[in-house]
């Protein structure tokens, strides 16, 4: 590895290896790569599993239309072909998915279709919230204890009390759902500012053979010396911004511009010890309030599957009496997974998310298989052989998922995770990543624009 270069650029997920190429395209030649896993992808982690690919992290691209870089970028790359809409699965919409009760009963398709609709209306109104100008801050939560209990009394039906009891524990259960939504907690994410990033038109859209394939035809557009893997970043002096040092481990590397993909979760843990001189106090606090998620991704595993093919999926629908104080009442639902016969997917999202990381195996099939039995009323069915997971919040490069605005966010956060540094007249220490694009934050393709946005800064400069 060379001792000095013209730009560095840390992390080779979405957001780094896009400004990689961008500034490699632009005749700006002089850089290195450096990404501090084995891999390249970052969050987007796709492993070959008995012949196929899983998705271990992000697994789609979601608002399949030409404003979304990372499908442009696909299509480009013949990742993607044809019409996306003639690219999804035909059968999708004859899978079912079904609301179950503790009891072991299903629920009236009547309360399924009621909770449903105050769930979408619930939906529409988290996504304008921002909009509004009567808006008083809080959580979703907040916002959903304070209006959908009134759509749910608004209900008139001869079977009164019953069906309002189904429609309530549905919408708990579409609840627990919202968090892998969300990307962590409904009651530390600011209902104020959950709707400024920007949700694309299109859909989701999976791609075949994994998303991880995009980073992956992306980096080969680049020398083989200029991307390093096993290349953890120590120290970044930015002292001097003309003549910045960056340490691997004992090895220092001096360069005029640094771009950080860091992602927020390892800024909040490092950011005070990796930076020196810190990073200062405007940049710092919005690296606090801002929240960088907390997801767990667990594909379920049998030795034969105990559901039909046209299976969609089932939601655990959740009454007062049904939370018993532990990880499983974060479990929303389960859903079959496409090319797999034998597996199901479900999440649990929010402060549990780390305590599963921490946990065995067989302890997580345990808990699994009680709310299938219980929620199925079939205690016949076998129990599950394995859990396929990645360990997301304990992963020392990743220490979380994807970001959201907390509690204590303003607006301008999402601007300063993205503002260079010692300015932006001056940058030479740039940041990108899914918190660091105020328009798309948490998206992939919001990764990507960041990544892109911040490499154009320095091709403008080497252009002027």
């Amino acid at each position: 590895m060379k001792d000095k270069c013209q730009v560095i650029i840390i992390g080779a997920g979405m957001a780094g290896s896009s400004a990689a190429v961008h500034l490699y395209e632009n005749g700006i030649t002089d850089i290195l790569l450096l990404e501090a896993r084995d891999r390249v992808g970052g969050r987007m982690h796709s492993i070959p599993y008995k012949g196929k690919i899983l998705d271990l992290g992000a697994q789609w691209i979601t608002g399949v239309s030409p404003n979304n870089s990372v499908y442009n970028l696909a299509t480009k790359l013949g990742i993607v072909k044809g019409d996306p809409r003639e690219s999804e699965d035909e059968t999708a919409n004859d899978q079912k998915y079904y609301p179950l009760s503790s009891r072991g009963t299903p629920i009236s398709t009547k309360a399924h279709k009621i909770a449903k609709s105050i769930f979408e209306k619930f939906i529409y109104n988290i996504d304008n919230y921002y909009l509004r100008k009567d808006r008083n801050g809080g959580s979703i939560k907040d916002f959903f204890d304070q209006s959908v209990p009134s759509c749910v009394e608004e209900i008139v039906d001869e079977n009164l009390p019953t069906l309002k009891k189904e429609v309530y524990n549905i919408l708990n259960g579409m609840l627990n759902v919202l968090r892998s939504y969300v990307g962590g907690e409904p009651d530390e994410c600011s209902v104020d500012l959950f709707g400024t990033s920007i949700e694309l038109p299109g859909g989701e859209m999976p791609v075949e053979g994994g998303v991880g394939q995009i980073v992956q035809s992306l980096v080969s557009f680049l020398p083989k010396d200029v991307v390093y893997l096993d290349s953890p970043v120590t120290k970044i002096d930015w002292s001097n911004p003309q003549n910045i040092s960056v340490n691997i481990h004992d090895h220092e590397i001096k360069c005029n511009y640094v771009i950080s993909t860091i992602p927020l979760g390892v800024l909040k843990s490092t950011h005070t010890t990796l930076f020196h001189p810190s990073l200062g106090e405007e940049k710092t606090l919005s690296i606090q309030r801002f929240n960088a998620g907390a997801v767990c991704k667990l594909f379920v595993e049998w030795d034969q599957p105990w559901w039909t093919p046209n299976f969609g999926g089932f939601l655990l629908s959740r009454g007062e009496e049904d939370y018993i104080g532990d990880w499983t009442d974060y479990v929303g639902d389960f859903n079959g997974v496409k090319n797999y016969s034998t597996l199901l997917l479900t999440w649990v999202v929010g402060k549990y998310s780390s305590i599963i990381d921490g946990i065995d195996e067989e302890e997580i099939i345990d808990g699994l298989m009680k709310l299938i039995w219980k929620y199925t009323g079939d205690p016949s069915i076998e129990r599950a052989s394995r859990i396929i997971r990645h360990k997301w919040t304990l992963d020392p490069y990743t220490l979380g998922g994807y970001s959201f605005p907390g509690l204590n966010s303003n607006p301008e956060d999402m601007n300063i995770l993205a503002s260079s540094l010692p300015s932006e007249e001056e940058p030479s220490l740039l940041f990108a990543g899914d918190a660091a694009c105020p328009d798309y934050w948490s998206y992939m393709h919001g990764a990507r624009t960041s990544g892109l946005i911040a490499a154009e800064k320095i091709v403008g400069i080497s252009k002027n």
